[in-house]
C-alpha cells in the first residue's frame, strides 16, 4: 500500500514526495488502530494529546461530522485538515456533484495518511482539489476557476487545534474569495440598504446594551413558549396566564400587543425586521417587564419606542460584525427567515427545555393571516381590496398568489403559500439538530414534522406543573443589568474606527470615478471595433490592466466591499445570472460587448454604493459625537 502510494505521488505531485522524504520521524504523531479496524492518529502538543479521529469507527465520525455541518450540498465544499483522509472520503460519498478542495501545510499528517491509508483513489478524484502550502492564500488561485458563490468550508477541529493561526487565515482568505467574486462576479449577499441605514442609527444603543449572549444557556431545563401570532393562537392565548413563572414566554413582536391585550406580559419580546412598519407592534403599550431582544438593523423607531429592557443581537452581516469586533460579540441565534424562527433559536440558545409553539400555524388557517387583534391582520385585507366583502377578498388573494393545500395539524388539508412552506421545511430541518423536546401545540395550521404535537392544556399539565414554579430563578436572571458600563469610551473608539472608514470611501470613489470613465472608453472603443468589424486596437488592453488593478482595491479591503456590495444587487445578481434584460440588440448578440456594457453598469453601482455609505456614515458620526458631548 505504502509503496503505491508513494509511486503515485511521484507520478502526479513529485514536489510533495520530496518533502515528505525528507521528513524526519516526529513521535509526536501517532497511528493507532480503531475498534473498526481503521487507523487513528493523535498528536501531542503541550501536553496534551489531540484525536484527530475516532477510536472507535472514524469512518462513521466522519459522516455524522459531514452530515451535521451541511445542510444543503454546495457546489464547492472546502475541507480544512485533511488528517487521514476520511472528512473528504465521507464528503464524496455524500454529496455527487459538489467539488472538494482540501487545505493543509502539515507533512507530517500527509505521511501518516500515505503510510497507512490507500489514497490513490481519493487523490485521482477529479472532484478532489489540494492545497498543500504554507501560505493559506493559496486556496484563491485553486477557487478561481469556480463560478459559484455556493461555498461551504468544513474546518477539521483537531486540526485547527493543533494550527490555530493557519486555519484562523484559512477561513480569512476564503471570506476575502467570496468577497471578491461578490463585488467582481456576482452574488453578494442580499443585503438590502435599510440594514445598513437603520444599523447605523441604531449604532448607540447597540454600543449601550449588552448582548443576548450574557444569557445563554442560564434557563437550562426552564420551560418556555414561543408565541407567535397564526390565527389559532386565539384558541390557547388565555392559558398562558396558568404559566407565567412556571416557564419562560418569549413573545414575537407580532403577538406583543395581542399579549398586552389578555393582560400577559412575556419573558422576551423578539424583533428582527428591518421594516418600519413593525414599529406598529411597539405603539400603545402597556408598562412591560419584557426584555426586548433585537437585531441592530431593526426599524430605529422600535428601539426608541420601547422604554424597557433591551439585549442586543449579533448577526452575520459585515457591519455588524465590525462593529462587535470593537466592542463586544453580541450572541447569535439561528434565524430563518423570520421572527417566528428567531425566537425558537433564541429558546434554543436559553438552554430552556422543552421549546413549545402556540400560534404557529404556518397557513391561512380560516384564510386569515394572523390572529384577529394582530395589527397585521387588521389591515392585511382592507389594503389588499377594500372595495370587497371578505369572502371575495379571501377568494381573489388565494387565487393571485397561487395558494396550495398542505396537510393540515388536524389531519385535514389547510391553504399554504411557499414562504410558508420555506419556514416549515426550516424549522423541520432544525428541529432534527437538537436535543430539546419540542412540541407543537399550537392545534391549527399546518402539521409541523420532527416535533411532538399536543394540546396545550396537556403541555402545561404535563410540563409547567411545578407548583412553586421558577419565578425565583426566571426573575433573579433577567433582572440582571443590560448596560454596558463602559459604553461612551467604546462609542468614542468607534466613533474614530467610522471616521477612518470615512476617509477610505473617499480615497475609493476617487479610483472609482476612473474606473467609470474607463469602462465608458472601453465600451466605445469595442463598440466602434465591432460597428466596423475591425481589430480592437492596443488600448483596450491597457485599460483592461488599470481596471484589474481598480477592481483590486475595490475588494482589498472587506469592510468597504461588503457595504458597497449591498446598494448593487440587483446589477451584480444581473451580472450573474448572465440577464441581458437591460441590454439592446446589438449587446445581446455579441458578448464583449455585453460583458463591457456590464462593466459599465458595475462602476456606476459601485459609485452609487459609495455615495450610499458616505451619506450614511457622515450622518452616524456626527450622532455619535452629539451623544458623546450631551
Amino acid at each position: 500500500m505504502i509503496q503505491e502510494n508513494i509511486q503515485f505521488f511521484e507520478s502526479h505531485f513529485p514536489d510533495w514526495v520530496i518533502k515528505i522524504k525528507d521528513l524526519s520521524e516526529d513521535p509526536a504523531y501517532q497511528v493507532e488502530i480503531s475498534k473498526s479496524g481503521d487507523p487513528t492518529l493523535s498528536v501531542e502538543k503541550d501536553g496534551d494529546t489531540i484525536l484527530f479521529h475516532s477510536k472507535y469507527h472514524p469512518k462513521r465520525e466522519a459522516a455524522k461530522l459531514i452530515s451535521a455541518a451541511i445542510e444543503k450540498e454546495p457546489e464547492v465544499l472546502i475541507i480544512g485538515g485533511i488528517g487521514l483522509g476520511y472528512l473528504v472520503e465521507e464528503a464524496l460519498n455524500l454529496f455527487k456533484r459538489c467539488e472538494v478542495v482540501v487545505c493543509d501545510f502539515d507533512w507530517q499528517i500527509l505521511k501518516s495518511l500515505l503510510e497507512n491509508r490507500p489514497v490513490t483513489q481519493l487523490f485521482s478524484n477529479p472532484r478532489v482539489h489540494t492545497v498543500f502550502a504554507d501560505n493559506p492564500q493559496a486556496l484563491i488561485e485553486v477557487m478561481k476557476p469556480f463560478q459559484t458563490t455556493s461555498i461551504k468550508l468544513i474546518t477539521h477541529q483537531p486540526s485547527h487545534r493543533l494550527h490555530p493561526d493557519y486555519y484562523d487565515k484559512l477561513k480569512s482568505a476564503v471570506d476575502y474569495f467570496q468577497n471578491t467574486k461578490e463585488i467582481n462576479v456576482a452574488t453578494l449577499n442580499r443585503f438590502q440598504k435599510l440594514w445598513t441605514k437603520n444599523t447605523l442609527k441604531n449604532l448607540s444603543p447597540f454600543i449601550t446594551h449588552k448582548g443576548v449572549r450574557h444569557l445563554f444557556d442560564q434557563y437550562k431545563g426552564i420551560p418556555c413558549v414561543v408565541v407567535a401570532a397564526g390565527p389559532s393562537l386565539a384558541k390557547n392565548i388565555d392559558l398562558l396566564k396558568d404559566i407565567k413563572g412556571k416557564g419562560i414566554i418569549i413573545s414575537v413582536d407580532t403577538s406583543f400587543q395581542i399579549l398586552q391585550a389578555h393582560d400577559i406580559d412575556p419573558d422576551f419580546v423578539i424583533a428582527v425586521d428591518p421594516q418600519d412598519i413593525n414599529k406598529k407592534y411597539f405603539e400603545n403599550l402597556k408598562k412591560s417587564d419584557a426584555i426586548l431582544v433585537c437585531e441592530p438593523s431593526i426599524s430605529p423607531k422600535i428601539v426608541r419606542q420601547y422604554t424597557g429592557r433591551k439585549l442586543m443581537l449579533g448577526s452575520s452581516f459585515h457591519l455588524v460584525e465590525w462593529l462587535e469586533g470593537m466592542t463586544e460579540t453580541k450572541g447569535n441565534i439561528e434565524i430563518g427567515g423570520s421572527v417566528a424562527t428567531a425566537a425558537y433559536g433564541l429558546g434554543v440558545k436559553l438552554g430552556c427545555d422543552p421549546i413549545v409553539f402556540i400560534g404557529l400555524d404556518l397557513a391561512y388557517s380560516r384564510n386569515q393571516t394572523h390572529m384577529k387583534g394582530a395589527y397585521f391582520e387588521e389591515n392585511w385585507f382592507y389594503q389588499w381590496n377594500r372595495f370587497e366583502n371578505n369572502h371575495t377578498r379571501s377568494r381573489s388573494f388565494l387565487k393571485k398568489f397561487g395558494l396550495f393545500d398542505v396537510k393540515a395539524h388536524d389531519g385535514g388539508l389547510v391553504k399554504s403559500d411557499r414562504k410558508f412552506q420555506m419556514f416549515q421545511a426550516w424549522f423541520e430541518s432544525q428541529f432534527k439538530k437538537v436535543d430539546n423536546t419540542i412540541i407543537d401545540a399550537t392545534e391549527g395550521g399546518a402539521c409541523i414534522k420532527n416535533c411532538e404535537a399536543l394540546p396545550f392544556r396537556e403541555v402545561i399539565q404535563q410540563y409547567f406543573c411545578n407548583p412553586n414554579g421558577y419565578r425565583q430563578q426566571i426573575e433573579g436572571i433577567s433582572k440582571t443589568n443590560v448596560q454596558i458600563e463602559d459604553h461612551k469610551a467604546l462609542l468614542a473608539k468607534v466613533l474614530q474606527e467610522m471616521e477612518k472608514q470615512l476617509t477610505a470611501f473617499h480615497r475609493l470613489d476617487k479610483e472609482v470615478k476612473k474606473g467609470k470613465q474607463l469602462a465608458k472608453e472601453l465600451y466605445n472603443h469595442v463598440f466602434t471595433s465591432i460597428r466596423r468589424k475591425s481589430p480592437f486596437p492596443k488600448r483596450v488592453q491597457a485599460i483592461h490592466r488599470q481596471l484589474d488593478t481598480i477592481d483590486k482595491m475595490i475588494t482589498s479591503d472587506s469592510t468597504l466591499n461588503a457595504l458597497i456590495s449591498i446598494t448593487i444587487q440587483n446589477i451584480i445578481n444581473e451580472i450573474g445570472d448572465n440577464s441581458d434584460k437591460d441590454l439592446n440588440e446589438m449587446e445581446k448578440e455579441n458578448h464583449d460587448l455585453k460583458v463591457t456594457k456590464q462593466s459599465m453598469n458595475l462602476y456606476d453601482g459601485v459609485a452609487e454604493g459609495i455615495q450610499f455609505n458616505v451619506e450614511q456614515f457622515s450622518k452616524a458620526i456626527q450622532r455619535a459625537k452629539n451623544r458623546l458631548t450631551h
